[in-house]
């Protein structure tokens, strides 16, 4: 069975695709401990949905990582990490 949720963000493929990540999530996070919970909600909350120019001004800029602006290089190497980890 394929599930999907909404049709927002179909122009996107793969690890990218909101549908799939929602779907990931789901799997991964909604059956953890209470607190465990809290602290991924609060990592979404302030990474993936907070303003991007305050989230990570703590961290150095040389040092974010996946926490910093997705220029393309970075973006390719995090896109190729995900699907390795996702073929298991």
């Amino acid at each position: 069975m394929r599930w999907s949720i909404i049709g927002w963000g179909d122009a996107a493929t793969g690890v990218e695709k909101p549908n799939n990540v929602f779907l990931a999530a789901l799997l991964a996070l909604r059956d953890l401990p209470p607190g465990e919970r809290a602290y991924w909600r609060a990592m979404f909350d302030t990474h993936v949905f907070g303003d991007p120019e305050l989230s990570a001004v703590h961290i150095p800029e040389a040092l974010r990582g996946a926490l910093g602006a997705m220029r393309s290089p970075p973006r390719a190497a995090l896109r190729r990490q995900l699907t390795a980890a996702f073929r298991t």
